[in-house]
């Protein structure tokens, strides 16, 4: 079984729009995305923990962030049935 599965919904020059699935993932903890859009992560499915350089954030079914550009994050875990929607803007 695949880590994550990543289909693209929606892209433009402008935004882009992914339907995630997790299966019990978190990233390496010297990684840390460090993205140049917006980003606002939706939950569907399960939960999804999500780490600032200074706190972290557990996301459950309904509940959704925005990340502005350049804040470093990272994933810190995912339930193993975690589906999420993520939408990067300019």
């Amino acid at each position: 079984m695949k880590n994550e599965e990543i289909k693209i919904v929606y892209n433009d020059e402008k935004m882009s729009i992914e339907h995630i699935k997790s299966y019990g993932v978190s990233s390496s903890n010297d990684f840390w995305y460090d993205q140049n859009k917006d980003e606002i992560c939706y939950v569907i499915k399960g939960y999804g923990i999500i780490k600032f350089e200074d706190h972290e954030v557990k996301l459950c079914e309904g509940q959704s962030i925005c990340i502005k550009k350049h804040v470093k994050h990272n994933v810190k875990e995912t339930s193993f049935d975690c589906e999420w929607i993520c939408v990067f803007t300019v």
